[in-house]
């Protein structure tokens, strides 16, 4: 099997006057992990968890701000992690992954509820 790896990409939040800028996509300022799983089967629910474990480390890594813990750095660490995570996901695109995803956030039947509507 090839050689498997994402990237968790996370934006450098703004200091100053409460406002997160969204940085550039080629800004040099973004961090990121390499996420490998060669040696995951992501087709299978257990290599699916396994690899969502994977992102989720990498994700709340990048994402944290050393060691800061007022309530406006821990939102703006959730609100990175979760779509450092997402875009991963996305980026990866592999339904059990997805399925994986949706349902650890909730997303479980969004389809049902959307067409309810």
């Amino acid at each position: 099997m090839n050689r498997i790896t994402t990237i968790i990409l996370a934006s450098v939040f703004a200091a100053g006057a409460h406002i997160a800028h969204a940085a550039d996509p080629t800004d040099a300022s973004l961090r990121h992990a390499k996420v490998h799983f060669s040696d995951l089967n992501p087709t299978s629910i257990e290599g699916a968890t396994a690899l969502y474990q994977r992102l989720r480390s990498a994700a709340e890594s990048v994402c944290t701000e050393g060691g800061t813990r007022d309530l406006a750095s821990v939102t703006r660490v959730k609100t990175c992690t979760s779509a450092a995570i997402s875009a991963a996901v996305a980026d990866i695109n592999q339904p059990s992954l997805t399925a994986y995803f949706r349902a650890k956030h909730g997303y479980t039947n969004a389809a049902v509820r959307q067409a309810s509507r």
